[in-house]
């Protein structure tokens, strides 16, 4: 099966690149390759993800599956900036349905916990979405799209996910933490912000298994516990020697441009059964990030 992974340099991108190469034959666009990643004939150079050049890239790649890795994450600047996270959340994505509706290429579309409001946990696919922010409200828009126009889909929904980031990657809630730590400084974590955080390579597991028994459909994919900020702070601090302290507060402590939902955590139940997948347990998860970072 050939894979093209848009965005290979990403968090999910590189970890499912690196982890499935043996069973896939994957190609991947960067706009920046790291002096880390060696170059090879795979890797092709994306430097605007305009129609056009899309278009080129599947042509040449010629994928049965495409993998869309290229997002805007940042809750903050979709609020500041519409039209550029409308870009990238959604208008890509509308470039990609344009050119796969009509051919029997897969698309990947990874969505967001942020189309919840936060008011009804557990959510699960069938839920009612209801955005209270920018990011959420641009997500949903793609979902509804894809859900409407392809046939040969995977709309994959990760909550927040924890997992070892590259040098070259933007920290997630776990390595955030361990750094801070590691530099033995205090750190400030709320208590009112509940997900049950997402392991990296679980999900690029589970991506590599759906894309293997050719499953189509919907998922909402989460791990199992439930926590805040602070609580998965504290399981963090117990397996670190140092001096720095971790000081509980809500979310009013810190300046956030945009509004956030404030427990979106997942019934997951529907890829566990699926799938019969035994997700990790934050404490080896977390284990697991501290030997790499």
């Amino acid at each position: 099966m050939r894979v093209l992974v848009l965005g290979v340099t990403s968090n999910i991108g590189y970890k499912f690149y690196v982890q499935h190469s043996n069973k896939f034959e994957i190609y991947g666009s960067y706009r920046n390759l790291p002096p880390t990643i060696p170059k090879t004939k795979r890797l092709i150079r994306l430097s605007s993800p305009s129609r056009n050049q899309l278009l080129k890239i599947i042509n040449k790649v010629k994928p049965d599956v495409v993998v869309n890795c290229i997002a805007q994450g940042n809750v903050d600047q979709c609020e500041q900036n519409y039209e550029s996270c409308n870009r990238l959340n959604f208008g890509i994505v509308v470039d990609l349905v344009n050119i796969l509706k009509k051919s029997n290429v897969k698309l990947v579309h990874f969505s967001s916990n942020a189309i919840y409001d936060g008011e009804n946990p557990l959510y699960n696919e069938v839920s009612k979405a209801f955005p209270v922010n920018n990011y959420g409200k641009i997500k949903l828009k793609a979902d509804k799209l894809i859900l409407k126009l392809m046939k040969n889909y995977l709309l994959l929904r990760p909550i927040t996910m924890i997992g070892h980031a590259e040098k070259f990657q933007r920290d997630n809630p776990a390595t955030f933490i361990i750094k801070k730590l590691h530099k033995n400084q205090n750190l400030k974590l709320v208590n009112d912000d509940f997900v049950n955080f997402l392991y990296l390579d679980d999900m690029s597991k589970i991506l590599g298994t759906l894309l293997q028994k050719k499953i189509n459909g919907e998922f909402n994919i989460s791990g199992n516990e439930i926590l805040n900020r602070y609580q998965l702070g504290l399981k963090i601090l117990k397996k670190i020697q140092t001096k720095s302290l971790i000081i509980e507060c809500t979310s009013k402590a810190f300046n956030q441009y945009a509004r956030r939902a404030h427990n979106t955590s997942f019934d997951n139940s529907k890829i566990r059964k699926l799938l019969k997948f035994k997700f990790t347990p934050v404490e080896i998860a977390i284990e697991n990030i501290i030997k790499k970072t």
